[in-house]
């Protein structure tokens, strides 16, 4: 069973670039709305904060960031960002650590799709 790759590189903006990262995650990984918003909301944080996967959050800190959603809404997001180990919870109250397994604080990415052929259908 061979693989053949192909890639193509292209540099987008900085802006672009995060999209594409959160769309993929979002995508690839199922998220709910809570934990899609509460995922694009801790990129943004770490966006300002390069090279680091150490980052502070609160409820009130995300609404005068302009997030608006419930203080319900809120803890339903980070709690499913926490549940499937998006991101890690310090011992401090109010900080938190990305996973470097599931998210990347650093100017490159790379997806993959892979297609594999249905050999149970045959084409005559």
């Amino acid at each position: 069973d061979g693989v053949a790759v192909f890639y193509e590189i292209k540099t987008v903006d900085n802006e672009r670039f995060i999209k594409l990262f959160e769309e993929g995650m979002r995508k690839h990984e199922g998220l709910s709305k809570p934990g899609a918003t509460m995922f694009s909301f801790i990129c943004l944080k770490m966006r300002d904060n390069p090279n680091t996967d150490k980052f502070e959050l609160s409820y009130d800190q995300a609404s005068r960031a302009g997030l608006e959603m419930s203080d319900r809404v809120y803890r339903n997001g980070l709690r499913e960002l926490l549940a499937r180990e998006f991101i890690f919870e310090s011992l401090n109250p109010g900080i938190f650590f990305i996973n470097i397994r599931c998210m990347y604080n650093g100017d490159r990415q790379a997806t993959i799709t892979a297609y594999q052929r249905d050999t149970k259908k045959v084409i005559k």
